[in-house]
């Protein structure tokens, strides 16, 4: 019994050190500008495999730095290592931090969103930009479905407006939850578009 918490104890204070060294190394990259962060992220974006890419994303949505917005597009659908079914805690909801950064960010990054939606680098990242499009504008969904119909009206392709189309009834879903106030915006701008 004794020989078994030991070895637990040494297990964990041994975890704590690996994890320790791994938050040193990344404050050295979270420490620069964001200028270097988003030229981390550029550089993990194939590999994705730093444990410095998830502290880096928080920082730079933290930072609300506007010119990381293409790189934090890029990725929409890295889920952080340290979430969901494969984690060290598997009942972990999944994480993507890219969300929350690019919401962070706000308004500034809903020109990008809408480029994620229409043609993002899987369906995931696709719906996750719909998902951070849907945060910018929680403030204002009839805001954010007003220039999506603008933008469905000017796509270039039945895809772009069925991608479009399928990120508005999302936002008119979202907004069926709101306020009275809030529903009517939302059915105003709708009833404009017919």
């Amino acid at each position: 019994m004794n020989r078994a918490i030991a070895i637990l104890i040494v297990g964990v204070a041994t975890l704590g050190c690996f994890r320790g060294s791994a938050q040193e190394s990344c404050s050295r990259i979270v420490c620069q500008g964001n200028a270097a962060k988003r030229k981390f992220l550029g550089e993990q974006n194939d590999l994705r495999d730093s444990p410095c890419v998830v502290p880096t994303i928080k920082s730079l949505g933290c930072a609300r730095d506007v010119r990381a917005i293409p790189v934090l597009i890029k990725y929409l659908d890295y889920q952080d290592p340290n979430s969901g079914p494969q984690s060290p805690m598997p009942d972990r909801r999944a994480s993507y931090p890219a969300i929350t950064a690019l919401f962070q960010i706000g308004q500034a990054a809903a020109p990008q969103l809408v480029s994620a939606i229409i043609d993002g680098r899987s369906e995931l990242a696709q719906h996750h930009a719909a998902v951070a499009y849907l945060f910018v504008y929680r403030d204002d969904l009839a805001g954010g479905i007003r220039l999506l119909q603008r933008q469905e009206k000017i796509a270039s392709s039945e895809l772009a407006r069925q991608r479009l189309s399928t990120t508005i009834q999302m936002l008119k879903e979202d907004c069926d939850g709101r306020t009275p106030k809030e529903v009517r915006a939302c059915r105003t701008v709708v009833a404009q578009k017919k």
